[in-house]
């Protein structure tokens, strides 16, 4: 496994951690406080800025499922903060969906990359 590998493992295994505390935050969702929101929603752009790294030195479908994965995370640290119980949920809510899909597409990006290799040591017929 080469560097890349590693590092773009590392940073699904952190987006699915990431989704992991924001289902957490959503099952204390009473004791929910503006703070928490913005503690993931600042964890989510850490995330992203990590896979922006990444995606700099990639091509084709790699670079595309990683930079998917961070348009969609960004796009959940972007969600509005309010005041109430429900609003935070919501907003939970919103991030949980986005950090799902951007996991999704890393998951994708993961695959890809494993062809890849697959494909570059298969014996030549």
């Amino acid at each position: 496994m080469n560097k890349f590998q590693s590092d773009l493992d590392k940073v699904r295994k952190d987006a699915q951690m990431l989704h992991q505390q924001i289902s957490d935050n959503i099952a204390k969702a009473k004791a929910l406080t503006a703070a928490d929101v913005k503690t993931a929603q600042a964890n989510i752009q850490t995330l992203a800025d990590n896979m922006k790294v990444l995606a700099r030195d990639q091509t084709d479908a790699v670079k595309t499922n990683i930079t998917s994965a961070i348009d969609k995370m960004e796009a959940a640290g972007k969600a509005d903060v309010a005041e109430t119980v429900d609003d935070f949920k919501h907003a939970n809510e919103v991030m949980l969906d986005s950090v799902r899909k951007a996991t999704q597409s890393l998951s994708q990006a993961v695959a890809e990359m494993r062809t890849k290799i697959a494909d570059k040591i298969a014996p030549k017929k």
